[in-house]
């Protein structure tokens, strides 16, 4: 029998009686003095053992168990301190957004819910739209709150696809993706969204328009209420 084989079981006799903590009824659960004891009796050099015993490794064990706990305790406090600061100022940064003086242009009033209004990912209402000349005017607006920075996509199939430029051919329409002037999560819940599609660069004609939302990291889509689609089709409208 070696040397540290006659010392583990005097330390651990000595554990078992003084500090041994039960866990969830569980008596064979091992307190941190416990670990850190014997993970210093692992480390140690033997040399220490001759000098100051077993009973040194547990005056350690316990001091490291206070400094652990010291540590743990500091960490804690400021882990809910900065949580607590964390939520102020969300919540300050919610008002001062609710209560932004947004243009007239970019929103309005909230719309009435209609048969044309379709539900986006149980966030985002589509409304409806407007066409006045060369602009189409999309109506959004959210109802629940949201993380994620969104991106709007808006798919023009012309007409006549000779339109299309060569790289193009392939998915047969006009790419008018585009970022909404105020992010989605800081819409006011009881506002409207315009997003203005510009075509005043396209050629006067039909266009099918297909929109939708989609997060531009993992491109995933919302996908749209009682449907498997993600898209939106707003049919053939003309564009003058």
């Amino acid at each position: 029998m070696t040397k540290n084989e006659k010392i583990f079981p005097l330390i651990y006799r000595h554990l078992t009686r003084n500090i041994y903590k039960k866990k969830k009824n569980d008596v064979t659960a091992p307190s941190l003095v416990e670990v850190i004891t014997f993970v210093v009796f692992e480390k140690a050099p033997l040399s220490y053992f001759e000098k100051f015993g077993h009973e040194g490794i547990i005056k350690i064990a316990f001091s490291l168990q206070k400094i652990v706990l010291l540590i743990y305790s500091i960490l804690k406090f400021f882990f809910r301190l900065a949580k607590i600061i964390f939520k102020m100022l969300k919540t300050t940064k919610r008002l001062l957004v609710g209560n932004r003086a947004f243009p007239s242009v970019i929103f309005k009033e909230k719309l009435p819910f209609s048969s044309n209004t379709v539900i986006m990912g149980d966030v985002v209402v589509f409304h409806s739209f407007a066409v006045e000349g060369k602009k189409v005017f999309l109506y959004f607006s959210r109802f629940k709150e949201i993380k994620s920075d969104l991106l709007f996509f808006v798919h023009a199939y012309p007409e006549d696809v000779n339109q299309l430029p060569k790289d193009r051919y392939e998915q047969g329409y006009f790419s008018l993706d585009n970022w909404p002037e105020i992010p989605i999560r800081e819409w006011p819940l009881k506002k409207t969204y315009t997003n203005t599609i510009d075509f005043s660069s396209f050629t006067s004609g039909y266009y099918k328009i297909k929109v939708g939302i989609y997060n531009p990291v993992t491109f995933e889509r919302l996908s749209i209420q009682n449907t498997t689609d993600s898209s939106i089709d707003l049919g053939w409208i003309l564009i003058k």
